[in-house]
C-alpha cells in the first residue's frame, strides 16, 4: 500500500473526497491507500498529491529502554 501526501490545492488547503478512507485531509497529511487509489488522485490531481516512502522506525524506538536504577554498593 502507498502512502500518499497532500499537499494542498491553491484555492484550499483541505480534500473532502472519499478516496482513501473518506476523512478530510488537510496540508502536509500522510494517507496510506490502495495502489489504485493513489493511481486516482495522482493522475487527476498531480500539484496536490505525491506518493511518499513511508518513515522508518529508529533504531531506538524499538529496542526497550536500558535499566537506569542505581544500585547500592556492596557490602564487604
Amino acid at each position: 500500500m502507498p502512502n500518499v501526501r497532500f499537499d494542498g490545492f491553491p484555492h484550499t488547503d483541505t480534500y473532502r473526497g472519499s478516496v482513501c478512507n473518506g476523512d478530510p485531509w488537510r496540508a502536509g497529511d500522510v494517507v496510506a491507500c490502495t495502489k489504485s487509489e493513489a493511481d486516482y488522485l495522482i493522475e487527476n490531481w498531480p500539484d496536490a498529491f505525491k506518493i511518499v516512502r513511508a518513515r522508518r522506525r529508529k533504531r531506538s524506538d524499538t529496542q526497550p529502554p536500558k535499566d537506569r536504577m542505581i544500585r547500592a554498593p556492596k557490602r564487604g
